[in-house]
């Protein structure tokens, strides 16, 4: 169940039947959303809010899937990393990349809030950082921004292209560079 949702324009949805009816045009199943866990139900039911311009659907991103006791607790989820990437850190183990401008800073500009596509320099900034959370993920190693990034800039100063950073020779090689740093 999705209540205290807002809606397009910054309006706070009414639970109404005719609220109901239109939410299809809003979401649908399968989308993929941002949103606070308001409540675990005893059936197995889920509350969801997403009370602020923040939270809402996410689309032109990758959704990265870590094991979740690597996840760093942290107090702020959503952070613009160095590389102007917008992070979404999930307690779940999920993490969200995109290059968007957050929602609530287009409503107040008076913007479109239907969402531009990713530009060929983000799309690669968003692979880099993916194939660095992998890394991370595969050496068991904590996960959280500063951990990212450290693998992030190595790989760019050892002038690999994104698709290289996975090969088990570089990985180990990464991690081997990163850790001489006395990051970790």
């Amino acid at each position: 169940m999705l209540s205290a949702m807002n809606l397009p324009g910054g309006v706070q949805r009414r639970r109404t039947y005719e609220d109901e009816l239109n939410m299809r045009s809003l979401l649908k199943e399968e989308d993929l959303i941002s949103a606070e866990v308001q409540e675990l139900k005893q059936d197995g039911g889920i509350a969801l809010h997403t009370r602020s311009m923040k939270y809402g659907r996410l689309s032109e991103g990758q959704l990265v899937r870590v094991k979740s006791a690597l996840m760093k607790r942290q107090k702020k989820r959503f952070q613009m990393l160095p590389c102007e990437i917008h992070a979404i850190f999930g307690n779940n183990g999920y993490i969200w990349l995109s290059e968007e401008e957050p929602r609530k800073e287009l409503e107040e500009q008076g913007k479109n809030t239907e969402t531009p596509k990713t530009s060929l320099d983000g799309r690669r900034r968003i692979s880099r950082l993916r194939n660095s959370i992998l890394i991370l993920n595969e050496m068991s190693m904590t996960i959280h921004a500063q951990t990212i990034m450290d693998v992030y800039i190595t790989s760019e100063q050892a002038g690999l292209c994104e698709f290289e950073m996975l090969r088990q020779n570089v990985r180990e090689h990464l991690i081997e560079r990163v850790r001489s740093r006395g990051n970790f």
